[in-house]
């Protein structure tokens, strides 16, 4: 009998795989929407400096899925976030809104340690504030965002703390050290890595969820 409804449920989804063309996307009008948390990642480096650093591709699908999931935004890289303490604000160096990050000290990785005369820092929203919220806030999907290959540390962190604390959430990862890296991106244990202009996948993902909620009455 299991077998049976494992076997539908697989046919329905590989039907609505069919049906998710351009433009196409799910109706939750009647039924819950999914909990879905949108994560611009922390940066591990030597220096990092905000010159208008923004998660344009992953505000762009945000604002497109606003009216379709429920949506929380937790941006590490915001100078100004609310998950920041008002001592850990630092102002705006200019009119431009252009400035520098909280900074923690880390770890310096192994292929870093030929570099003596520079300190290795954590940039962003402290760890703990992101723990908190996942603490507080259950969620069906967790889409992160990459910039720069060599800061994937950032997003080994996220990934790693939504895997202890939510591990029935599935995460998504997309961006540029995605695409670049893609390899060396699956080794850090996502749900699904997508390469390249990804928004049309994602509209395949929440029409796959549609599915497997009906069929198995996925909470």
């Amino acid at each position: 009998m299991v077998k049976k409804y494992l076997q539908q449920g697989e046919k329905m989804c590989k039907n609505a795989i069919k049906r998710a063309e351009i433009g196409d996307f799910i109706d939750f009008k009647d039924e819950k929407k999914p909990r879905v948390l949108f994560v611009n990642p922390p940066v591990y480096d030597f220096s990092v400096y905000d010159f208008w650093l923004k998660p344009y591709g992953l505000l762009r699908i945000a604002g497109y899925m606003r009216d379709k999931v429920e949506i929380t935004y937790f941006d590490f890289m915001d100078r100004h976030s609310a998950y920041l303490k008002e001592e850990e604000k630092i102002p705006d160096r200019d009119a431009f809104g252009r400035g520098s990050y909280f900074a923690q000290p880390a770890k310096k990785p192994p292929e870093y340690e030929f570099i003596k005369d520079k300190h290795y820092r954590r940039f962003g929203v402290p760890q703990e504030r992101f723990i908190d919220l996942l603490q507080t806030k259950q969620f069906d999907f967790v889409l992160i965002t990459s910039a720069m290959t060599y800061w994937y540390l950032g997003i080994r962190e996220v990934v790693e703390n939504v895997r202890k604390i939510q591990p029935q959430a599935k995460i998504i990862l997309g961006g540029i050290y995605a695409t670049l890296c893609y390899e060396h991106a699956k080794s850090l244990g996502v749900d699904l890595l997508l390469k390249g202009i990804y928004k049309v996948e994602i509209r395949r993902v929440f029409k796959i969820y549609k599915c497997l909620k009906s069929c198995f009455k996925l909470n």
